[in-house]
């Protein structure tokens, strides 16, 4: 998958070759990179993943690890819109599309999520509590179909489409015009 979005092999194999699996002191397991993507769009983004033991949650039944994209704002956000109604910048959402449908060909567990900060892990967290405040927390999303009962309740705020192995969603307050959108 970290292939098809355009890293080298000889860049992942380093990449996790670095990885620990050594909790901090609140139980999560953070291994950033200093592998870089750049998209064919010109987006950058560094590989992490993230180690969810029952020390940092509880709720869990079991440890997990989650792997995310971390993207450089100023590539993806609109700044005329700071401090407004903040927006990402036109002609990102087609290409952020495609990147989260390439990384669901390969994760179907839990769906994937582009989220601000603000919203890191609360989707997932939403899974665990079924809290759906925190399920809803995200600005796109595909959803593979076991888990799209979840999300059948489309809110004011948001967008879906039917694919073919699930939904997509979007947060409609912060796109030009939809990712999936011709």
């Amino acid at each position: 998958m970290l292939k098809k979005l355009g890293l080298s092999s000889n860049s992942i194999e380093h990449w996790l070759s670095q990885m620990t699996w050594i909790p901090d002191e609140d139980g999560f397991v953070h291994t950033g990179s200093d592998c870089e993507i750049i998209s064919t769009g010109g987006l950058l983004f560094n590989p992490y993943a993230i180690g969810w033991t029952r020390a940092s949650y509880p709720a869990l039944q079991e440890a997990w690890i989650e792997f995310g994209l971390r993207i450089e704002t100023e590539c993806i956000d609109d700044p005329s819109t700071w401090g407004s109604t903040w927006e990402y910048k036109e002609g990102v959402e087609k290409e952020l599309w495609q990147v989260i449908l390439t990384i669901g060909d390969a994760f179907t567990e839990t769906g994937v999520f582009l989220t601000n900060e603000g919203q890191d892990g609360k989707p997932f967290e939403g899974h665990i509590e079924n809290d759906k405040h925190k399920l809803w927390d995200f600005e796109l999303a595909y959803i593979p179909e076991q888990l799209s009962s979840y999300y059948d309740s489309t809110l004011i705020d948001f967008q879906r489409i039917a694919l073919e192995k699930g939904v997509g969603i979007a947060r409609t307050k912060v796109w030009k015009s939809l990712p999936w959108s011709k």
